[in-house]
C-alpha cells in the first residue's frame, strides 16, 4: 500500500467517523420524537412504511448511481445538499414550534436517502483504493469507525435528551454537529482523498438494464445470491429494531424513558466495536458458517427478549446484537468484495438493499395493519417475529451450504 493510499484511507475513516456519528444522532433524535410527539406518534407506522417504500424505489437507483459517477464527488454533493436542507428545516422548526413535527418528517425522508447513497459509496470508494488482500482490514476499519460513531451518537443523544427538554433545541444542537461534520467530510474528500475509480464516460443503459447485469452475475453464482440475501437479514432486523420496533417496545412494554432507548443504541455500537476489534485479531475465516451461527444465536436471543421483557435484558442483548450486526457486516462485505468486481459492486449491493427494503415493507405493513406497536399488550410481538425471521434465514443458509456449496456454486 502506497503512502498516498494510506493517507487517503486515514482521512476517509476520520471523515466517515464524524459524519456517521452525526447521521446516527439525527436518526435517533428524529425516531424518538416522531414516535413520542402527540402530533406524529399515532401515525408513525404509516410514516415509516411510506419512507421505507420510497427507499425501495431509491435503492434500485442508488446502486447504479454509485457505479456511474465518481464516488468521491457523489459523497461531497450529497452531504453538502443535506447539510443545507437541514439548516433550513431547523430554522423553520425553531421559529415555528407548531411546525416542528412536520419539519422532522420533512428532514427524516432525505436523511434516509442520504444514508442509501452514503454507506455504499464509502465501501465502493474504499474497495477501489486498495488491493484484494486489504479488503478484510478495510472493512474492519470502516466497521470500527462506523460503530464508534453509532456508540457515540447513542451516548450523545442520551445526554441531549437528559439536558435539553425542548425538541427544537435538541434539533438545533444536532444540526450544528452535523454541519461541522459535513465541512470535515467535504474538505477531506476535496483535498486529501485519492480515488482510483474511473466512471464510464457514456452510459446509455437505464436503471433496469444495469440492474440486469447484477442479476445476471448473481444467477451465475447462486450461493452468492443466497448468502447475500440471508446474511443481510441481521441488518434488516437491526433497521426494524432501531427505527421502528425498539422505540415502541421501550415506551409501551418496558414503560421507560427515551434515555434507555438511546443508551441501548450506544451499547449496540459498543458491541459492534468489540467484534470489529476481535475480527482484527482473529480474522474472518469460514465466513458463511460464522454468519450461520450468528443468525441462529441472535434469532433465539430476540425470542427470549420478546417473551421475557426487562430493561436489564434489553441492555445486555443490545450489546450482543451490535456485536452480531457488526461482525456480520464486516464478514458479508469482505466475502462479497472478493467475489464481485468493483464495476459491479454498487449494483449488486443495490440489489441486496432493494430486496432488503422490499421485505421491510412487507413486515412493517403487517405490523401496522395489526397495530402491534401501538398496544402495550402486543408491542413485544414484533421482537419475537424478528427472532423468527433470523432463524428461518439461518435454516435457508444452512441448506445452501449443504447443497449449493457442495456443487461448487460458491
Amino acid at each position: 500500500m502506497t503512502s498516498q493510499i494510506r493517507t487517503s484511507l486515514v482521512w476517509l475513516l476520520v471523515a466517515f467517523l464524524f459524519m456517521n456519528t452525526t447521521q446516527w444522532l439525527l436518526f435517533l433524535v428524529f425516531i424518538w420524537f416522531l414516535n413520542s410527539l402527540p402530533e406524529t406518534k399515532n401515525w408513525f407506522d404509516v410514516l415509516y412504511l411510506g419512507i421505507t417504500a420510497f427507499g425501495l424505489y431509491w435503492s434500485l437507483h442508488g446502486g447504479t448511481i454509485i457505479d456511474r459517477f465518481s464516488r468521491r464527488r457523489l459523497l461531497m454533493v450529497s452531504v453538502s445538499m443535506y447539510a443545507g436542507l437541514l439548516m433550513l428545516g431547523t430554522v423553520v422548526g425553531i421559529f415555528s414550534s407548531s411546525l416542528l413535527p412536520f419539519v422532522m418528517v420533512f428532514l427524516f425522508v432525505p436523511l434516509t436517502v442520504l444514508a442509501t447513497i452514503f454507506y455504499p459509496s464509502i465501501y465502493a470508494l474504499g474497495q477501489s483504493m486498495v488491493s484484494p488482500q486489504w479488503y478484510a482490514r478495510l472493512n474492519i476499519w470502516i466497521e470500527i469507525s462506523g460503530q464508534i460513531a453509532a456508540m457515540s451518537s447513542g451516548f450523545i443523544s442520551t445526554v441531549l435528551l437528559q439536558q435539553i427538554e425542548k425538541p427544537s433545541n435538541v434539533l438545533a444542537v444536532s444540526t450544528l454537529l452535523f454541519v461541522a461534520s459535513s465541512v470535515i467530510m467535504v474538505i477531506a474528500l476535496w483535498k486529501f482523498i485519492f480515488e482510483n475509480y474511473v466512471p464510464p464516460q457514456q452510459v446509455k443503459a437505464g436503471v433496469i438494464e444495469r440492474l440486469r447485469d447484477a442479476l445476471k452475475f448473481l444467477k451465475q453464482h447462486p450461493f452468492l445470491f443466497v448468502f447475500g440475501i440471508t446474511s443481510y437479514m441481521i441488518f434488516l432486523v437491526t433497521l426494524l429494531d432501531s427505527f421502528y420496533v425498539m422505540p415502541a417496545f421501550v415506551d409501551r412494554v418496558l414503560k421507560t424513558s427515551g434515555q434507555i432507548y438511546t443508551f441501548s443504541e450506544g451499547l449496540f455500537g459498543a458491541g459492534a466495536v468489540t467484534v470489529a476489534l476481535l475480527l482484527w485479531k482473529f480474522g474472518t475465516g469460514n465466513i458463511p458458517v460464522r454468519i450461520l451461527l450468528l443468525l441462529m444465536l441472535v434469532g433465539f436471543s430476540y425470542i427470549i427478549l420478546g417473551l421475557m421483557p426487562s430493561v436489564a435484558l434489553l441492555l445486555a442483548l443490545r450489546f450482543f446484537f451490535g456485536f452480531a450486526n457488526g461482525g456480520a457486516r464486516v464478514m458479508r462485505l469482505t466475502y462479497l468484495f472478493h467475489r464481485v468486481p468493483n464495476y459491479l459492486i454498487g449494483r449488486v449491493l443495490g440489489f441486496f438493499d432493494a430486496f432488503n427494503v422490499f421485505l421491510r415493507i412487507l413486515i412493517i405493513s403487517a405490523f401496522a395493519l395489526m397495530g402491534l406497536s401501538e398496544n402495550t399488550h402486543t408491542a413485544h410481538i414484533p421482537v419475537v417475529v424478528n427472532g423468527v425471521i433470523l432463524l428461518i434465514s439461518g435454516i435457508i443458509l444452512l441448506f445452501a451450504l449443504l447443497f449449493l456449496q457442495r456443487k461448487g456454486s460458491r
